[in-house]
């Protein structure tokens, strides 16, 4: 197939609902959590909210518009779509094959959809990598999102901060705004969340304590990011920004002290305190953030962690071109955080369908 070809990000586009909820709003409705500790521990004020008729489809079918905007290709022009969800609202047929309908009459594409846990983003991120550097897509548009607060049952820990949102790359050899430089990932089988053939909520399968996260997303980074510095000859202090998961501002802050990782290098990247977790959609979201105001030339380690699935680091340098594109991003950033429609629990139950009883045991004072 002859010689690996260099490739990365053309473009990119983000999409949230315009909805928001106060956590306070959430949390004073089950009274099963602290507010203060939502709020200045974990850092996130609100989340957003799906509308009736939004899912998952609808926030990528925008944000893949404004990854081809940004980028100026018309999608006749894309030769594969990767698609990444844990939270397709379709379990059988083809999301990307979906989301292409929605963007082009063509049909001469290849399609997949990625599947695993929070980091199919970061999945089909490398999936489509390999794609276009061997030369089989010329361009490729992937996808990472989720709308984990669908999904998440009311009166559950997490519902306070679960959001939704999706992000899509375009993935190229040409005019290329964050070049694509390595890859690792360290994966095992951990079951710390699950969602069972026929169940609609995801479900947390073992304690949300210490040792689990430590087991979990620490032991996952932790090994991902010395594979992939070993593999590459590199150090932390070789990359100017470093991307951690992000369920929620907190994790990130807590998982760079237990790294020792300057909280510099990691802060440019928050961005979950007014929209939640995103699931597959926060690494590249984070990526986004720190796209925006970064200068050219510089080096970037992108670090993703899916529960019961892996982690994934993805090592980026920024280009020339990616100054034709921060005001772009800037604009997608200002129409997420500003142009929002407050509404309150009640409302986002009927608003996300969640007026029905959970298939768990949650009593009033879980």
């Amino acid at each position: 197939m002859g010689k690996m070809l260099k490739a990365g990000i053309c473009g990119i586009g983000a999409s949230v609902p315009k909805r928001r909820i106060l956590v306070e709003d959430i949390i004073r409705n089950w009274n099963n959590t602290s507010e203060e500790f939502v709020k200045n521990g974990l850092g996130v004020r609100s989340r957003t909210v799906l509308a009736s008729d939004e899912d998952i489809i609808t926030l990528a079918s925008r944000a893949a518009n404004l990854s081809l905007k940004g980028f100026g290709l018309a999608p006749i022009n894309l030769d594969s779509i990767f698609f990444g969800t844990a939270t397709s609202s379709e379990l059988f047929r083809g999301n990307g094959n979906m989301l292409m309908e929605t963007l082009t009459g063509n049909s001469n594409y290849f399609s997949s959809d990625i599947f695993s846990a929070d980091r199919s983003g970061t999945a089909a991120l490398i999936t489509s990598l390999g794609n276009v550097s061997s030369g089989l897509s010329r361009y490729s548009i992937i996808v990472g999102g989720d709308v984990m607060c669908r999904h998440t049952a009311p009166g559950d820990l997490r519902e306070s901060y679960e959001g939704a949102g999706a992000v899509s790359c375009i993935v190229g050899t040409e005019k290329v705004i964050a070049e694509i430089q390595g890859v690792q990932s360290y994966n095992s089988n951990f079951p710390e969340m699950g969602r069972p053939e026929d169940e609609r909520f995801i479900r947390t399968l073992m304690p949300m304590e210490e040792g689990i996260l430590k087991e979990g997303v620490v032991r996952h980074v932790s090994n991902a990011l010395s594979m992939y510095l070993k593999k590459y000859n590199k150090t932390l202090n070789d990359f100017d920004e470093i991307i951690l998961p992000q369920q929620y501002p907190g994790e990130v802050f807590q998982l760079s002290s237990v790294l020792q990782i300057p909280k510099e290098k990691v802060r440019n990247s928050i961005f979950s305190e007014e929209i939640g977790d995103t699931g597959s959609a926060s690494p590249l979201f984070a990526l986004m953030k720190t796209l925006e105001n970064i200068e050219e030339h510089k080096h970037i380690l992108l670090c993703s962690y899916g529960h019961n699935s892996g982690a994934d680091v993805i090592g980026l340098e920024t280009t020339d071109e990616l100054l034709k594109h921060q005001g772009t991003i800037k604009k997608n950033f200002e129409e997420i955080f500003n142009k929002t429609i407050m509404t309150n629990y009640s409302e986002s139950l009927k608003l996300e369908y969640k007026l029905v009883a959970p298939n768990v045991s949650i009593g009033t004072f879980n």
